[in-house]
């Protein structure tokens, strides 16, 4: 096998010239001859390559093309090494742009649930005291006594923002002057005790709601809510006034 090896180096020496200089390529010593002869057969490394791996294991150092660069040098090895992309992003994977997106899906999602926390909050009335009075707070309270008014608490609060009256001060009088709406004359819808051409000389109102703005507005106009004095009690209720006036300022602190 050996001996058939070194008969066909022989008989392709004068045909295997030196790619860097145009001279014959001479397989001189064993070593070499072994090395080119397996290159040849495998058939996978290049006329060139033998070329030059042979002078290089005899000893002589591989010829300068006309660029200067050498034949076999190690930059040319690492210019001719493959480039591999980097791998894809395997699916299900958090790319930055889905992270992007996702900040930019939650931003508007957080958005449209404030802009629907806004639409949805109830008016507020500001009260002198630093309170800030809601429908809530007034339904808590009548709900409590199971006021027929509870279900109105929004009334009270939109109809005091409207009049520039306290509503916890229009519902303390409906407390004291009917229990909450629970004794009164019928279908007056008057919890107030406020006087009028109705039964029993009572105003009278076709509905709770038609009943709490004009009330309030109609208070509004002859008291100072904003000060439930003695004097405001005397005038109001001036048979039993001292009562009337602890209780009306009670359900204002409750409220």
């Amino acid at each position: 096998m050996r001996r058939s090896i070194l008969l066909s180096l022989r008989s392709l020496r004068p045909r295997l010239p030196d790619l860097g200089t145009g001279r014959p390529l001479v397989l001189r010593s064993r070593r070499s001859r072994a090395i080119g002869a397996v290159s040849l057969l495998v058939g996978g490394v290049s006329l060139a390559a033998v070329s030059a791996g042979a002078a290089v294991l005899d000893g002589e150092e591989p010829a300068a093309d006309a660029s200067g660069a050498r034949s076999g040098s190690r930059s040319d090895a690492t210019a001719s090494e493959p480039v591999f992309p980097d791998p894809a992003p395997r699916a299900g994977s958090r790319s930055a742009v889905g992270e992007l997106s996702g900040s930019a899906g939650r931003s508007t999602s957080g958005a449209a649930e404030q802009s629907g926390t806004a639409a949805a909050v109830e008016p507020v009335y500001p009260a002198h005291d630093g309170e800030r009075i809601d429908a809530e707070r007034i339904r808590d309270f009548l709900a409590d006594r199971d006021s027929p008014l509870a279900a109105h608490a929004g009334t009270f609060v939109a109809a005091g923002i409207a009049h520039d009256v306290d509503p916890r001060v229009v519902v303390g009088i409906a407390i004291a002057e009917s229990n909450g709406g629970e004794r009164l004359p019928a279908d007056s819808h008057n919890a107030w005790g406020w006087s009028g051409d109705g039964p029993h000389g009572l105003a009278a109102w076709g509905s709770w709601e038609e009943s709490i703005h004009d009330y309030t507005e109609l208070l509004g106009a002859r008291y100072d809510t904003d000060d439930l004095s003695v004097d405001f009690a005397q005038t109001y209720c001036p048979p039993n006034w001292r009562w009337w006036h602890d209780t009306v300022t009670w359900a204002v602190a409750q409220i």
